[in-house]
């Protein structure tokens, strides 16, 4: 007599079902009735989901949902919602009570949630108290209003940075946060309307750039300050209330690549002001795309204590390693894909730093260097020095 698969005992049908993907896994216990009561009697078979459901069955998914959710701890959520459907997902989503990690996406390859002509996705009023990480990547959405101030166990929260996000309220338990920033005309950023309330518990935070519509509309203005090279003022942001909003913080991560715009012979940057207020614990510093106008930031670090890493890739700002004589705490500096301008002609200011242990001149055009700058020998500390990819003098 044939076996079948609904005489395996439990251990032996987990092993079975357990690898599949979600919809695989839902298919197989879904062909008949005993495998399916089976398969309910294995709860770490839902522990872990990755949902991708049609619209049309938003009723059927809050009805499973309403069943599942005491077992259900992570969550891939990749939903098509027209317009008004957001309310009745969260009530489906709130049986989950013991769900630590949410992941909502349209992955970039799907319509997720509407058109951006409809109401705000806004979290307020979801109280999922044993969650600990929240991940959001969607940019169809009109705007995403991030109130997770009831999930009072939640510690990592990503927004991606091609959301439309409006606001940041986070419970005090948040020690690492992702999110988009909008700049203003003149580098304006209206903190307390980004975030609701201060954070004091952050740790981490990493900050991805871009300029407002309403900014780019003076891009064009010949009152903006251009230098010879081009470069356009658009003013600097001024991180300086970042030292109120989350006073603990140790790593900062700002992304400006976004907000460079090159449209003929004119680049638009963005530079960074503030550096003076930021939180006194600040342990590493990256910024990628440092904009030309920043000239004041970074000898502005040197009050910070515990500032071991700064990290500049790509940075516009000329004659960096001038700069950075007066930072005596740095341990780690990166300076990756610069050009001879951001260089400059020698590195005597950063052998000066006497516990520098790592230097990474990754893909730097060098070829304004001697040679003799280049080599290991003569560092106080110097551990590791990265060329890579770099254009070294010939």
């Amino acid at each position: 007599m044939s076996a079948r698969i609904t005489d395996l005992p439990l251990e032996a049908l987990s092993v079975i079902v357990g690898p599949l993907e979600t919809v695989d896994r839902l298919a197989l216990v879904s062909t008949c009735t005993t495998l399916r009561k089976q398969g309910a009697r294995i709860p770490h078979l839902w522990a872990s989901l990755q949902l991708a459901v049609p619209d049309n069955r938003l009723p059927q998914l809050a009805a499973w949902l309403d069943k599942k959710g005491p077992t259900i701890h992570s969550l891939d959520f990749d939903f098509q919602l027209q317009e008004g459907d957001w309310p009745a997902l969260a009530a489906a989503l709130q049986p989950l009570t013991r769900l630590t990690r949410l992941r909502l996406t349209d992955d970039r390859r799907r319509l997720w949630l509407c058109d951006r002509g409809g109401p705000p996705l806004n979290f307020r009023g979801l109280a999922f108290r044993s969650l600990r990480r929240l991940e959001v990547a969607t940019s169809r959405y009109p705007l995403v209003q991030a109130d997770v101030s009831l999930c009072d166990s939640l510690e990592s929260m990503d927004i991606s940075p091609d959301c439309h996000l409006g606001y940041v309220h986070s419970p005090p338990s948040l020690t690492r946060l992702s999110m988009p920033l909008k700049v203003h005309r003149y580098g304006e950023v209206v903190w307390d309307c980004a975030f609701r309330a201060s954070v004091p518990g952050l740790r981490e935070l990493q900050l991805w750039c871009s300029w407002s519509e309403g900014a780019l509309k003076y891009f064009d203005d010949a009152s903006w300050t251009r230098d010879p090279g081009g470069h356009v003022d658009g003013e600097s942001l001024d991180l300086a209330e970042l030292g109120e909003l989350a006073p603990g913080l140790e790593v900062l991560a700002i992304d400006c690549s976004e907000a460079f715009e090159q449209r003929e012979e004119d680049r638009l940057e963005l530079g960074l002001a503030g550096a003076r207020q930021l939180p006194k614990g600040l342990r590493s510093l990256t910024v990628t795309q440092l904009g030309y106008f920043s000239h004041g930031f970074l000898p502005g670090l040197s009050g910070l204590l515990y500032l071991t890493q700064l990290c500049l890739p790509e940075c516009h700002l000329h004659g960096v390693p001038r700069v950075l004589k007066g930072l005596t705490r740095l341990e780690v500096v990166q300076l990756s894909g610069c050009t001879s301008d951001v260089v400059g002609c020698t590195l005597a200011p950063l052998r000066a730093l006497p516990r520098l242990r790592r230097l990474s001149l990754a893909g730097c055009d060098l070829r304004g260097l001697a040679a003799e700058e280049l080599v290991q020998e003569g560092w106080p500390a110097l551990q590791e020095l990265d060329l890579a990819s770099a254009n070294v003098p010939g």
